[in-house]
């Protein structure tokens, strides 16, 4: 499991049930709190980032998810379709873009032509950590 699903989805998890049973806010309030959240986590494309901005970028993408559902099962039946919509497009939207700079960043890599089995693991800009993963592909080790 990636770093991501490991922040996000507990995040994801932990805010939904407290949304759903705390009731901090009506449902209009949580869906500018999911495009507050949203918005604030599209900072992660503006600069480059470690392992701990990762997490909480990945935490802010949770909190969004958990604030937009929450919205759109608590608010009125006419306004559930629009919020659901509105949710799914700009997740259709994000994941495009995230994996068109995914997909570039393989394309320079020097086993793109092996992907989807290639293993190495080339390290992002301020990420100290990744050049640690072995690439096993060659059979020697990153230092």
């Amino acid at each position: 499991m990636c770093r991501g699903c490991v922040t996000a989805y507990p995040a994801a998890i932990t805010a939904l049930l407290a949304f759903l049973t705390l009731r901090p806010l009506a449902y209009d309030a949580l869906f500018a709190l999911s495009l507050l959240a949203f918005g604030l986590n599209l900072g992660r494309f503006l600069f480059s980032r470690g392992v701990l901005t990762d997490m909480l970028f990945n935490a802010l993408l949770g909190i969004s998810l958990a604030a937009v559902i929450s919205a759109a099962l608590l608010a009125p039946p006419g306004e559930r379709s629009a919020i659901a919509a509105i949710a799914v497009f700009v997740f259709i939207a994000f994941n495009l873009f995230k994996g068109y700079r995914m997909f570039a960043t393989c394309r320079s890599c020097p086993s793109s032509h092996k992907f989807p089995q290639c293993t190495v693991q080339r390290p992002w800009p301020g990420d100290e950590a990744t050049d640690r993963y072995p690439e096993r592909d060659t059979g020697t080790a990153a230092p």
